[in-house]
């Protein structure tokens, strides 16, 4: 209950970070706790995930394009077992599907699309991703002239080099992955 009450007064006086970080371990990890439990009552979709969702994606614009950087390693599973050529053909066609997803939701005026995808293993104590470690896996340009053009249900029944025919660019990462 001391936490609770040095807690309110300090949020009061402005030094909030300051006061969370004097607090214990497990105080912080309960405060941590408390917090994203009051986020799930007010956002209950928060855990729910459909389609590419479930894929980390950042898009930006870098140098006027818009850019796509992708980390397949939450459904790397998949195919983490399979051959080189069966492992690019996923990378291929996970690109394509979110660049029609998330590139051209996001960017709908702009012609090409830049894809970088890698692999984030390594992660921090407070589930930060560790950039630094992230292996590359390739990189990828695509027009929007053929992403509007894709039927996203055939994209499956293509095969890899069929696909890397659709890309502008298609340059995969040298040694094993």
């Amino acid at each position: 209950m001391a936490h609770a009450a040095s807690f309110a007064y300090t949020a009061i006086d402005g030094k909030l970070e300051d006061r969370i970080m004097s607090f214990g371990r497990r105080a912080r990890g309960a405060l941590a706790l408390t917090v994203a439990l009051c986020l799930s009552w007010f956002v209950p979709a928060l855990g729910e995930t459909t389609g590419t969702e479930d894929v980390n994606v950042v898009t930006l614009k870098k140098n006027g394009v818009p850019f796509l950087l992708v980390d397949l390693y939450p459904e790397w599973g998949v195919v983490k077992n399979a051959s080189r050529l069966q492992k690019e053909a996923f990378v291929l066609r996970r690109c394509v599907t979110l660049a029609v997803d998330k590139g051209l939701a996001t960017y709908p005026d702009d012609s090409d699309f830049r894809i970088k995808v890698i692999l984030i293993e390594n992660y921090d104590e407070y589930n930060n991703p560790i950039y630094d470690n992230a292996k590359v896996l390739g990189n990828f340009e695509l027009e929007k002239k053929v992403l509007q053009a894709i039927n996203l249900e055939m994209i499956n029944s293509l095969s890899r080099d069929e696909i890397a025919k659709l890309f502008k660019k298609v340059e995969f990462a040298k040694g094993p992955w």
